[in-house]
């Protein structure tokens, strides 16, 4: 419902014009990231590539499953000991979707302050075409049996091919969306299971996950104050990084560094809280890709350069 609606929910028109712009955006944001990251590793003490390979890629490698799970697979491979390298790259990666959570809600609070200033440059507006449309119970049952399909397709997907599943389910939604195949009222209706979702279940899913899930005796162990320092700086280089390209390639400088912060998001989840703080989940659709084509391309150039 996450991936698929929000980036159904998308105006094919505007989003041609803005894509190749945001997408530059948050790879230059990225740079700075990687330079902010291990600069201050120097500071901490740690050596530029233990602090880009072990802090700086899991905190944008896109999460627990996409991104710290690979990684530890991958640098065991190459160099022993896997699962006690999965317990030092998760604190980076809870850490940095808590910093980049607190830096999300500072941005949506002067980003609400600032008004609508400069709206002609907002990534996500509200508009009246068949998507924003009201969907009948016959539609949404579709909506729903058609989803549950593509989540069944993604779980084979991944177990034949490797693929993993956010990542299929993103190209398959770009590619039902750029087709435009779906009829309007079926688009209309998953459209509309996601909006509901994402108001009624965002809560409790931040909820449970936080009480429940979260590792929190790892969490605090990886409170040290290099891995602080680290962290907080790899998302001040993407917010500041996302803030400053946004301006230059005519964006919206905070949806901009928003969807840039989304980099260092736990996975889906971590876009809900993120976005949830800002109080801007119209931006879900650029945060999951930022997210999940991000993260996959991290984790793929770190793997390659060992």
């Amino acid at each position: 419902m996450l991936i698929v609606g929000s980036i159904l929910s998308l105006d094919l028109r505007p989003l041609a014009r803005t894509l190749p712009r945001l997408l530059l955006v948050v790879v230059l944001a990225s740079m700075v990231a990687l330079l902010a990251g291990a600069a201050a590793g120097q500071v901490a003490g740690f050596s530029a590539s233990e602090a880009l390979f072990l802090v700086v890629v899991p905190v944008m490698g896109g999460g627990l499953n996409a991104g710290a799970l690979p990684l530890s697979l991958g640098y065991g491979s190459a160099f022993g000991n896997g699962d006690q390298i999965l317990g030092t790259l998760l604190p980076p990666v809870l850490l940095g979707n808590l910093v980049a959570v607190v830096v999300a809600g500072v941005l949506g609070y002067f980003g609400h302050r600032r008004g609508t200033t400069m709206e002609e440059m907002r990534l996500a507006r509200k508009a009246g075409d068949e998507v924003h449309q009201p969907a009948d119970r016959v539609g949404i049952a579709i909506a729903v049996a058609l989803l549950l399909a593509m989540a069944v397709a993604a779980y084979w997907v991944q177990r034949l091919t490797g693929i993993s599943e956010p990542v299929f389910l993103l190209a398959l939604s770009g590619i039902l969306l750029v087709t435009n195949v779906l009829p309007p009222a079926i688009r209309s209706a998953i459209v509309a299971v996601y909006r509901f979702s994402a108001k009624v279940f965002v809560f409790p899913v931040l909820v449970v996950v936080g009480l429940l899930y979260s590792p929190w005796d790892v969490l605090l162990a990886g409170f040290s104050p290099g891995n602080l320092l680290v962290v907080t700086a790899t998302v001040a280089g993407l917010y500041g990084g996302g803030y400053l390209f946004s301006l230059l390639a005519k964006l919206d400088p905070v949806d901009g560094s928003l969807v840039a912060v989304s980099r260092a998001a736990m996975g889906g989840t971590g876009d809900i809280a993120i976005l949830s703080a800002a109080r801007r989940l119209d931006l879900m659709p650029f945060a999951q890709i930022a997210t999940r084509l991000g993260g996959a391309a991290t984790v793929l150039i770190a793997l390659l350069a060992l």
